[in-house]
């Protein structure tokens, strides 16, 4: 599969799941408060949940995982004039390519314009830092079903290699 097919597909997932209500910015302004704090503001900080949340639309993690990620880009933010003007530059982007707020767009509409924007540096950064904050937390891999290395085990052949249950013997 490819990067765009799965970026597609996510966001098709998370555009019609459960993440749905957060996609609509309902995450609790309590919520952002308690974890950012050095440079968004509340807008820059809904919009970067819903648009983090719309890349990894994990059923099984609740949105304090997602809250972690922009609590990193708000650090991130802080400590660099030129991190600080592309993630800025990001969302007023995707916000003038909605024609207004892009996480009031409809599902339909954040999916054509993350397309558009998914070869920008902006997007590659949120991307990245994503993946970096989410799958090195421990907590997360384990709630995703992740057993952990196998080396020490003797690798995966004979341990998890073949035990998925939806094939026939």
């Amino acid at each position: 599969m490819k990067r765009r097919q799965f970026i597609a597909d996510s966001v098709r997932l998370a555009l019609g799941t459960r993440a749905a209500v957060s996609m609509s910015g309902m995450i609790s302004p309590m919520a952002l408060a308690g974890t950012i704090g050095k440079t968004f503001n509340d807008h820059e900080a809904r919009t970067l949940f819903v648009l983090v949340h719309a890349m990894f639309p994990h059923r099984d993690l609740d949105d304090s995982y997602y809250l972690d990620v922009v609590a990193h880009l708000d650090t991130q933010t802080s400590a660099s004039a030129r991190f600080s003007g592309l993630i800025r530059t990001g969302i007023q982007t995707l916000d003038e390519t909605a024609g207004g707020s892009w996480v009031d767009a409809t599902p339909e509409r954040k999916l054509q314009i993350l397309t558009a924007l998914q070869e920008e540096e902006f997007f590659g950064v949120i991307l990245n830092r994503a993946i970096d904050v989410l799958y090195r937390n421990q907590e997360v891999l384990t709630r995703l079903g992740y057993q952990g290395s196998s080396i020490e085990f003797g690798g995966y052949l004979h341990r998890g290699f073949d035990d998925i249950g939806w094939l026939p013997e």
